[in-house]
């Protein structure tokens, strides 16, 4: 009996080892699963944040997922202001060929929430995602959401599974930040550098120090700052990615020897990302020498002290 017990273990084992390779995809909503999965993307030329709402110009591109699957009768553009989904706006409805793209623009967005441009609030966001209809009747709701008691809590519009695949997104946010003007870093003319992870661990008096900050003169969007690490006329420049504003710090040694360590020309190399609204600039820096690399760690610019 033992035996026959632990045969038929083996073999439902067996059995849920195939069913499960057989259904290693995540699992989406009846119909979603037949290839009406919907996916958007940004495009390269518009805006990614809104910097001047009334300035605001961006498009993306809405498609199936499943590209040889089957289409959607129509989808509906909808839209979202700071994740209430009580209250869900169309940006553009029944687009029926795909892909598409979709224009938008910050007067625009403003306008379906009975805003101005100048009531759109730093921090404030709006979700685009697209209301799915199917040729058989079902409608896959975006901005779903549940009641409990006085609160309300969002639901996964297309099932809890259908991000895991590859490369999808079925929404867009833009989100208004501070305009980003390098000319403002340069007129703090002095800039906070915090760096305990390299500098500081060399030298406790390099964990905080000052820097000299201008415009590059031949690139009005690359920030020079003089004194790096602490080391009198080090230079090392930051470039905006006005865009996105993001940061990138081209590979560049600011000093042939440093700290008194036995090592040669101090370079630096790394990313992040510039906030306007508090002149500040969030690094990931990699600290490399001739002969090595001391690894990546953080770095905080501001103007404060």
């Amino acid at each position: 009996m033992k035996k026959l017990t632990s045969f038929i273990i083996i073999v439902a084992g067996i059995c849920v080892f195939y069913a499960c390779r057989k259904n290693d995809n995540p699992k989406l909503p009846e119909g979603i699963d037949q290839g009406l999965f919907p996916q958007l993307v940004q495009s390269d030329s518009g805006d990614v944040l809104i910097q001047d709402v009334s300035k605001f110009a961006s498009s993306f591109s809405v498609d199936v997922y499943f590209k040889d699957g089957p289409k959607p009768k129509k989808m509906d553009i909808r839209v979202v202001y700071n994740d209430n989904y009580t209250n869900v706006k169309t940006l553009q409805a029944d687009v029926t060929s795909f892909p598409a793209t979709i224009n938008v623009t910050g007067p625009q967005l403003a306008q379906l929430f009975g805003k101005t441009p100048d009531q759109v609030e730093d921090g404030d966001f709006f979700t685009i995602r697209p209301d799915v209809y199917l040729n058989d009747g079902k409608i896959f709701e975006a901005f779903k959401y549940g009641v409990n008691g006085t609160d309300t809590f969002k639901l996964a519009p297309y099932g809890s599974d259908a991000m895991n695949f590859p490369d999808a997104n079925v929404d867009i946010i833009y989100t208004k930040v501070c305009p980003l003007y390098m000319s403002s870093y340069a007129a703090k003319g002095r800039l906070t550098v915090v760096d305990t992870g390299f500098a500081g661990s060399i030298n406790a008096a390099f964990a905080k120090y000052t820097v000299n900050a201008a415009l590059d003169p031949a690139d009005s969007t690359t920030l020079i700052l003089t004194g790096w690490g602490g080391v009198a006329g080090a230079v090392v420049k930051i470039k905006a990615i006005l865009r996105t504003q993001g940061a990138t710090v081209p590979v560049q040694v600011y000093a042939p020897t440093y700290g008194g360590l036995p090592y040669h020309n101090f370079a630096v190399q790394g990313k992040g990302a510039f906030n306007a609204c508090d002149t500040s600039i969030s690094l990931q820096i990699t600290n490399t020498v001739a002969e090595g690399s001391f690894g990546a760690t953080g770095v905080q610019i501001s103007a404060g002290q």
